[in-house]
């Protein structure tokens, strides 16, 4: 739970239960023209087309091969790519044109002679607000934002501009999963009256809102909050196992005792057991068996 703090006058709870956005299929995904070198080309290009044919048929994949796309909600069920979050892009796709260019102007885009943000062509607002060439679905200003926030230096900026409070938000994001929840999240709010630690992080588009109440951290601001490293913990090696120890022996004549009280004719099994292996010690193959360490419970 994090305070707003002034401002706000909220609290907003970044949660970890927003499912995060696997990112968009691209024009390159046509199985017809994968060129794989050797025997395995023709393999494995039988395979995809199965499975995009598989995924058409359950309807979560849609399209015409150089233009698949997942179905709604696709993204939302899966998990992030090492818990980062989706590309800027992606992430203020919801935003509108006018939105993104007051973001674009914040994080120090350029700008137009009036002050205002730039157009794709750097062209100036016009009287009404609109450049002389606007970008009606706002893939421009979503480019250019995804530029700015590509940009390490212009993020390690961003993040020295706000406040302790709001850096402890982002951390709760860093190390994923990449998306949480605050009320409000769509709130417009600029740089230069950002007060609460939220709207520090919205208004210069370390945040995207996703929802009425759900943000999340866009996938270029994760490397450098995360020191330039892909993984929290990265071994070469398995993790230790932890614990306590426990003897075999002991654990086997405790499973045998159990098996015997289950099943009433258990101590026979065992003793059959056990002459089977007398017999293979007396053809010459000595060792410990299992059945060796129950005769004590067994009987």
């Amino acid at each position: 739970m994090i305070g707003e703090g002034a401002g706000g006058g909220t609290s907003a709870a970044l949660r970890g239960d927003d499912a995060p956005r696997a990112g968009r299929l691209r024009r390159p995904a046509r199985p017809a023209r994968l060129a794989l070198p050797g025997a395995a080309g023709r393999p494995f290009r039988t395979a995809l087309r199965e499975t995009v044919e598989r995924l058409r048929t359950l309807a979560l994949l849609y399209g015409p091969d150089r233009a698949l796309a997942p179905a709604p909600g696709v993204r939302e069920a899966l998990d992030a790519p090492a818990g980062l979050g989706p590309p800027a892009a992606e992430a203020f796709r919801h935003h509108s044109p006018e939105r993104l260019a007051e973001l674009v102007h914040d994080i120090g885009g350029r700008t137009g002679g009036t002050g205002e943000p730039a157009g794709r062509n750097g062209a100036a607002p016009g009287p009404n607000g609109a450049h002389d060439r606007p970008d009606r679905g706002g893939t421009g200003g979503r480019e250019a934002l995804a530029a700015l926030l590509g940009d390490d230096a212009t993020v390690g900026r961003l993040l020295d501009e706000v406040s302790p409070q709001a850096r402890a938000a982002l951390d709760e994001l860093t190390w994923g999963p990449p998306s949480g929840r605050v009320p409000n999240a769509r709130r417009e709010v600029r740089a230069a009256t950002a007060r609460s630690p939220i709207d520090q992080l919205l208004s210069r588009a370390l945040l995207a809102a996703t929802g009425e109440e759900t943000v999340v951290l866009p996938r270029e601001v994760g490397p450098v909050l995360r020191g330039g490293r892909v993984h929290r913990d990265l071994s070469p090696l398995p993790p230790v196992l932890e614990g306590p120890a426990r003897d075999p022996e002991l654990a086997d004549r405790t499973a045998a005792g159990a098996g015997v009280r289950v099943h009433p004719r258990g101590g026979g099994a065992v003793r059959a057991v056990e002459r089977r292996s007398a017999g293979r010690a007396a053809r010459g193959r000595p060792g410990r068996t299992r059945s060796e360490a129950v005769r004590g419970p067994a009987r």
